[in-house]
């Protein structure tokens, strides 16, 4: 009797570190926190019981055999139950917010060094269409094209 309320306790504390060890995400979704603590504190149970059965009643035994068993449960809890899909579209919300945010500061970024220009005596930008030369100084032939030069005045 004494041997079953040391591995229900031992289930007991794996199954409440089972839900301390969730994220703060993970925690806010109660149904899954539930269900991977119950695994662990299950599957903690379980393989405490059978440590503590093979090792002949070694409580250093059952103890890391509880542990392992666990972690385990609730890994593969964790596993079978697949990504959480709202924590991903929230984080995938919050990456498009901060997308946002950086357009808008890098817009408000560029129409500032636009107005300090204008305000530091910087003339317009002028653009002059040049023919450029149909032969190179080595002789190489081109095709005729115009070449337009960018000229701050």
């Amino acid at each position: 009797m004494k041997k079953i309320i040391e591995i229900a306790l031992l289930g007991l504390v794996f199954a409440a570190l089972g839900g301390c060890s969730m994220t703060p995400r993970q925690a806010s979704d109660l149904k899954r926190s539930a269900i991977v603590g119950t695994a662990a504190g299950v599957g903690g149970v379980a393989a405490g019981g059978i440590g503590l059965v093979a090792s002949g009643g070694n409580p250093v035994v059952a103890g890391v055999s509880a542990a392992a068993g666990g972690g385990g449960s609730a890994a593969l809890a964790t596993h079978l139950l697949g990504p959480d899909k709202a924590a991903m579209r929230e984080e995938y919300e919050r990456g498009s917010e901060d997308a946002l945010k950086q357009l808008y500061f890098s817009r408000n970024d560029i129409e500032r060094q636009k107005a300090s220009m204008k305000d530091a005596g910087a003339g317009k930008m002028s653009y002059y269409t040049v023919p450029a030369r149909a032969e190179s100084t080595d002789g190489t032939q081109y095709v005729p094209h115009d070449v337009t030069v960018p000229i701050l005045e």
